[in-house]
């Protein structure tokens, strides 16, 4: 399973439809990024401002939790 992987962005972008009035800011390593990317598009059409804050920190977070919590560290 992908578990969370790429879940920030649209989860800002949801928050920010319902809260128009607040900033939505979504923090995303460059590999969960590239699974939203293609949101982007949906907020330039739909005229929705979101911050996405992309970091480089060379994995898949969130699999590397998984690895670590379910192979007892074996990756």
């Amino acid at each position: 399973s992908w578990g969370n992987c790429g879940y920030a962005f649209p989860a800002a972008i949801g928050a920010k439809v319902a809260r128009p009035d607040r900033p939505a800011i979504a923090y995303v390593g460059e590999g969960a990024w590239g699974m939203s990317l293609t949101e982007t598009m949906t907020c330039v059409r739909e005229q929705i401002p979101v911050v996405a804050i992309v970091f480089d920190n060379r994995q898949w977070g969130a699999e590397r939790r998984n690895q670590l919590d379910f192979f007892d560290g074996r990756t």
